[in-house]
C-alpha cells in the first residue's frame, strides 16, 4: 500500500467517523428533547 492510498483511506475513515458522531449526537438530542 502506497502513501497516497493510505492517506485517502485515512481521509475516508475520518469522514465516516465524523458523520457517525454527528448522527449519534442528533439522535441523542432528538431522544432527550430540547
Amino acid at each position: 500500500m502506497n502513501t497516497k492510498q493510505s492517506k485517502l483511506m485515512f481521509f475516508f475513515l475520518a469522514l465516516i467517523f465524523t458523520a457517525l458522531s454527528e448522527a449519534a449526537a442528533k439522535v441523542e438530542y432528538c431522544s432527550t428533547g430540547p
